[in-house]
């Protein structure tokens, strides 16, 4: 019998267990991605970071101090004069010039090959829902090469679509090679930032309603974006896991076995599980969900 309720710690920390109740959640559709930077890295694409460093480098200049959004608003005002279609080309032209999206590079990777097995449609249940930072299509292209139907949204003003899986693009969405597909703008730098976060936008009440109505798995986000924190905050609060009494509501998974990360996700009701790498033992976790879930819809 699969564990409907986790509500104690050392419950949460033992494997098994947790497997046992991710793939409960998977096999009852209750299963929700939220995806970051780290998941788009092993294919050439920076984070945020380096994401900025390189679009001083095309643009000519030398980086100026300051954290990222700071930098990216003076690309954006200054080094781009405000002009929202040249600023959009500089990211994109950032964030794919070491890229390698073909299929080859795809299928070999078992990090998105894991995350496309949670959202394949099966009998054992799948996530159909994906809420992504990333600007990137690359989930997208890796599910079109397996002939599933994929509706991208990137405008918070949209149709619901007769689709296998839903990809939420919060921060924006700029396609490899279809320039025509863009979103009208990005949040990337600081000005953008202070007009969503914690502002009660038709973007947030489309996440919130995920993050409180599913389990979520959060891979490959370092937890400091500011829009995101402010949405978990307010999960925890009101999660429907809160009628049972469960005592997180997600998992973020990381490297980085840091006490003050681990405190800063758990305080929001996140559970944060460290993993040894992205290359091996997230996949084997998450293919392990799924895999679980098969065999208890086997006997089921």
């Amino acid at each position: 019998m699969s564990k409907v309720v986790m509500r104690d710690q050392d419950e949460w920390d033992d494997e098994p267990k947790l497997i046992d109740y991710l793939s409960a959640q998977l096999q009852s559709g209750r299963l929700g991605l939220a995806l970051g930077a780290g998941i788009s890295k092993p294919f050439g694409l920076p984070d945020w970071g380096n994401l900025i460093n390189a679009m001083f480098k095309i643009a000519g200049q030398d980086p100026l101090p300051g954290n990222p959004m700071q930098q990216a608003e003076y690309i954006r005002t200054s080094t781009c004069g405000g002009d929202v279609a040249k600023f959009l080309e500089l990211v994109d032209q950032a964030l794919y010039e070491n890229a390698d999206t073909s299929f080859d590079a795809l299928r070999k990777n078992d990090t998105i090959a894991s995350v496309g097995a949670l959202l394949m449609a099966s009998r054992r249940g799948s996530a159909s829902e994906v809420v992504t930072i990333n600007f990137d299509n690359l989930l997208e292209l890796y599910l079109a090469y397996f002939g599933f139907v994929v509706h991208s949204v990137s405008a918070d003003i949209h149709w619901r679509d007769a689709s296998d899986v839903t990809i939420y693009h919060p921060h924006g969405f700029l396609p490899h090679g279809q320039p025509t597909e863009r979103s009208s703008d990005i949040v990337l730098d600081q000005a953008s930032f202070g007009q969503t976060v914690g502002k009660d936008t038709v973007w947030r009440q489309v996440c919130m309603n995920m993050f409180r109505r599913r389990t979520c798995l959060f891979i490959g986000m370092s937890g400091d974006d500011p829009n995101i924190e402010s949405m978990l905050q307010e999960s925890r609060d009101t999660h429907a896991s809160r009628n049972h009494r469960t005592r997180y509501w997600g998992v973020a998974f990381s490297t980085a076995d840091d006490d003050l990360l681990r405190t800063q996700w758990q305080n929001r009701g996140v559970y944060y599980r460290v993993i040894a790498d992205y290359d091996h033992d997230l996949p084997r976790l998450l293919f392990g969900i799924c895999q679980h879930a098969a065999e208890k819809s086997m006997f089921s």
